[in-house]
């Protein structure tokens, strides 16, 4: 029997939970975080809500997911000839996107689903 690598890249599995989270990202944007619900990201999203529970299992780890998929810097770092620049330069960067609004909103929703494992 064959081992399992997981789901194709590119494949219906990436498409699916590339339109979750570009709908979970505009209703964010559009509306208060209290009023986002599995049920209207679904509708927005073109799927089922059992999709999204399937996948995810509650708002909580959609939320995490989508904003963990966001915490990765938007911009290649910079080139300063050095690592220890390059690192300095990327923490830099990493911190002035992390400490926006949005970066902040994004990082509680990763602890919130972190302590609602844990």
């Amino acid at each position: 029997m064959a081992d399992r690598e997981g789901p194709r890249p590119g494949g219906r599995s990436a498409r699916v939970q590339a339109s979750v989270h570009r709908a979970t990202r505009a209703l964010l944007a559009r509306m208060d975080r209290a009023e986002v619900t599995i049920p209207l990201i679904a509708q927005e999203a073109g799927v089922t809500p059992s999709t999204i529970y399937r996948r995810w299992g509650e708002l909580g780890e959609l939320l995490a997911d989508v904003a963990v998929e966001r915490l990765r810097p938007d911009m290649v770092p910079v080139e300063t000839g050095g690592g220890r620049g390059d690192l300095l330069a990327w923490a830099e960067q990493y911190a002035e996107e992390m400490s926006s609004g949005i970066g902040r909103e994004m990082i509680r929703d990763v602890l919130a689903a972190e302590g609602a494992a844990g």
